[in-house]
């Protein structure tokens, strides 16, 4: 449901907008968590020791997604405030053509990357395979996340936050549902985990793209709007690539921690 946030209470309209924003990040740090109990109930040590280090660098593979797409959001809304309904079309068409790119770019970096991150985090050796197993399905899922972020960058652009809340939630609930099914019956160990987080990922983009499709918003995933619309690429880039640096270096501080302690066995 949209939501005009310039009538009515100031404060009331921002409450009511960032207590499903606010829901929707707890419940997607479940997804970790749920790994890592899962993992360390039926791998073991090992496995939980690779998965809690494989998360730091899921994080920042999350970072940049939520990061670059937020520069959508914010111009979805200043479009959405001035009434402009041509400029919400480009801009999300633009926003999917960025994505689909920057999703490609951030899928190659973290497959090229995580074997020699791993090596520098000081792993242990016997939980280094668990993590490479996990973190390569984790790369490889890295397109629905962009897709997810970048279609729930559209709806709260347009003032709609409970709706991302909705399609965390259904991914959590086949994350669970999926962690128990292949890591504990069918044995697949970390990678089980990675794929039902994954799984759960692409479920929830496919809910959202629906969701957005019935509200007759385009999806353009080709990198024609680069040409067509250059303009807005360049707006959504400007405002979410510093965004995302900003979170990956957060992030980054986090992955050094956890080298540290990785030290010690």
């Amino acid at each position: 449901m949209e939501r005009d946030l310039t009538v009515g209470s100031v404060p009331k309209q921002l409450l009511s907008f960032a207590a499903p924003l606010f829901l929707a990040n707890l419940l997607q740090s479940l997804y970790s968590i749920v790994d890592m109990a899962v993992v360390g109930r039926f791998v073991g040590s090992a496995g939980l020791a690779a998965v809690s280090s494989a998360a730091m660098l899921s994080f920042i593979i999350q970072s940049v997604c939520t990061g670059v797409t937020t520069g959508g959001a914010v111009l979805i809304a200043q479009y959405k405030g001035a009434r402009d309904t041509r400029g919400q079309r480009e801009t999300t068409g633009a926003l999917f053509s960025v994505s689909a790119l920057a999703a490609l770019l951030v899928t190659a970096a973290g497959l090229l990357a995580y074997r020699p991150v791993f090596s520098l985090m000081n792993l242990p050796a016997e939980a280094l395979p668990h993590a490479l197993r996990y973190m390569r399905v984790i790369c490889l899922g890295t397109v629905f996340v962009f897709g997810y972020n970048a279609v729930c960058s559209v709806l709260r652009g347009l003032g709609d936050s409970k709706s991302p809340l909705f399609f965390v939630a259904v991914a959590t609930a086949v994350n669970i549902l999926l962690d128990l099914l292949l890591v504990g019956p069918l044995g697949l160990g970390t990678e089980g985990a990675a794929i039902a987080t994954a799984a759960s990922q692409g479920v929830s983009f496919l809910t959202a793209v629906f969701v957005l499709r019935r509200r007759g918003l385009p999806l353009d995933f080709s990198p024609s709007y680069f040409r067509t619309a250059p303009k807005t690429c360049r707006a959504i880039l400007r405002i979410g690539f510093p965004t995302a640096v900003q979170m990956t270096v957060l992030n980054l501080s986090y992955l050094l921690v956890t080298g540290m302690l990785n030290g010690y066995g």
